[in-house]
C-alpha cells in the first residue's frame, strides 16, 4: 500500500509565487503586426470560400479554423492542428503564393481538418484525406 500523498500548505509556495510576480514584470503581450492580421483576414476569406463546398453528412455546422501567418520549428510551409482546429501558414507563403496555390493550399490543410470533424483522427494523405480534398478543391 502506498502512502498517502502529502500536500504543502500554500505559504510554502510563497517562493514559487514570487518568481511568477517577478516574471510577470517582464512579460509583454505582444500583438501582432498589421499585415500579419491582414494577410490572416485574407486566408480566413479564401478558407470560407472552401467551407463553402462542404457539408458535413450529419448536417453539423463545422466553424471557421483559427488560421495563423507564423514561422514555426519543422517543416512544411503549412500545417492544420485537429486539437486547437487551427491553420498556420508561414509568412513567406503568403507573400509570395498567387492565391490560387494559396487556395491549393489550404484546401490540403482543411481537408485534414475535415477528416479530423468527420471521423475523429487526423488523416494522413490516405483515403478519406483525398476524398475530403476533392470535395472541397477543385480546379475549373
Amino acid at each position: 500500500m502506498s502512502p498517502a500523498p502529502t500536500t504543502r500548505p500554500l505559504r510554502d509556495l510563497g517562493w514559487a509565487v514570487s518568481i511568477v510576480a517577478m516574471l510577470g514584470m517582464f512579460w509583454t503581450v505582444v500583438e501582432p503586426r498589421p499585415e500579419t492580421r491582414q494577410n490572416e483576414r485574407h486566408l480566413e476569406a479564401r478558407v470560407l470560400l472552401l467551407l463553402d463546398r462542404y457539408e458535413h453528412p450529419d448536417g453539423v455546422s463545422i466553424e471557421l479554423p483559427r488560421i495563423e501567418v507564423a514561422d514555426w520549428d519543422g517543416a512544411g510551409v503549412a500545417t492544420a492542428s485537429c486539437s486547437d482546429w487551427r491553420i498556420r501558414v508561414r509568412p513567406g507563403a503568403v507573400s509570395s503564393l498567387p492565391d490560387g496555390a494559396l487556395d491549393e493550399l489550404l484546401a490540403h490543410e482543411l481537408a485534414h481538418l475535415l477528416v479530423c470533424a468527420e471521423e475523429g483522427r487526423r488523416a494522413a494523405h490516405d483515403t478519406e484525406w483525398w476524398r475530403m480534398y476533392r470535395r472541397i478543391y477543385t480546379i475549373g
